[in-house]
Parts: structure tokens; sequence; C-alpha cells
């Protein structure tokens, strides 16, 4: 979880910065959302996976 909000702070002033490039700040929102979903992935095979 640390990671994923890391990576969004990082990525949060360079989407500011390139607010009018749209394509950038479309690839920079599905990293995010990108890490999110990996990362509760992660969190859900390790919780479930010790059966």
């Amino acid at each position: 979880m640390l990671i994923v909000v890391g990576v969004a702070l990082l990525l949060g002033p360079l989407m500011k910065g390139l607010i009018g490039e749209t394509r950038t700040a479309i690839m920079s929102v599905v990293l995010i959302v990108g890490s999110v979903i990996a990362t509760g992935v992660v969190v859900f095979k390790m919780e479930s996976g010790d059966n």
C-alpha cells in the first residue's frame, strides 16, 4: 500500500505539470490504477494463499 501511495505522490506533480498533454496524463492514471490493482492482487494472494 505504501508503494502505491508513493507512486501516486510521485506521479501527481507530473500529471499537474503535463495536464496539457492528455496522453501522458492518461498513462500516469493507468500506471497508478495498475499499481493499485497489482498491490491488491499480491496482498490478496498472500492473505489467502496460506490455505
